[in-house]
């Protein structure tokens, strides 16, 4: 996200198909005022003089589309980018001192994931009272307890790998969508000269969901990142406790 506008300004082939659309649609405006004239000729019933400013206005406009849409672009991704290094900074804070860096940090940090399966581990014993009655060694696990943990721990696992996996899915359509509208920007505006707008509604409603997808993203993660290092998660033999959370799990079986 960060270096889109860099990489795009590389990547030659992208100023090139926008330059042949633009030529595309610099010649459909002739066929526009073609129909404006045949229009007013047959009177059909549309408001030339209100089209042909409409052209005219399109056809100066034309010429920037390719700006227009960059600046939508490297708006959201200006935003993203923002939400982005404060979720790296508070990652960085949380991990000081720790080998796991990061994002992926932060989660096995608090969850303990890197631990699950070493329950004779003293930093993945549960939270709580880690002396008494509650702390069970890896000989005083239960088939049960080793089923519950081995459940659990592989759904933390898979959820938190999938939720990465879409993301940067995402990402990588987004960066298609987004390089296929710049490149096609010049027929939108086009189409934003004749009456029926349903071809340029179809531009916008590709390029603004697509343009505020990364902010979004980076915001609800940088939040869940947030609520995640606020509390530590211990899945521990027949104990599972996570604090400033939902999941209590306590001696379940």
């Amino acid at each position: 996200v960060a270096d889109m506008g860099s990489l795009i300004n590389k990547m030659q082939s992208i100023k090139d198909a926008w330059t042949a659309a633009r030529d595309v649609a610099n010649m459909l405006f002739i066929f526009i005022l073609l129909y404006l004239s045949i229009a007013t000729i047959l009177d059909l019933g549309v408001d030339t003089k209100k089209q042909v400013v409409r052209v005219i206005i399109m056809a100066l406009l034309i010429n920037f589309s390719l700006f227009f849409t960059n600046v939508i672009i490297d708006t959201s991704n200006i935003v993203a980018t923002g939400f982005y290094n404060r979720t790296m900074a508070y990652a960085d804070l949380k991990n000081k001192g720790n080998a796991l860096q990061g994002i992926t940090g932060v989660f096995m940090g608090a969850m303990r994931l890197e631990s699950l399966y070493n329950p004779s581990d003293p930093g993945s014993s549960p939270i709580g009272d880690q002396s008494g009655s509650n702390s069970k060694s890896a000989s005083q696990l239960t088939t049960a307890g080793i089923l519950t943990t081995t459940v659990l721990g592989t759904f933390f696992i898979f959820t938190t790998s999938m939720g990465l996996l879409a993301g940067a899915y995402l990402f990588a359509v987004r960066f298609v969508v987004l390089i296929v509208c710049m490149v096609f920007s010049p027929l939108a505006f086009a189409a934003m000269a004749i009456p029926n707008e349903k071809y340029s509604k179809k531009f916008w409603d590709a390029l603004i969901p697509q343009a505020l997808f990364a902010p979004l993203f980076m915001v609800f993660l940088f939040l869940t990142i947030r609520i995640v290092g606020s509390g530590e998660a211990s899945l521990s033999g027949q104990d599972i406790k996570v604090t400033n959370g939902v999941i209590n799990l306590n001696q379940m079986f």
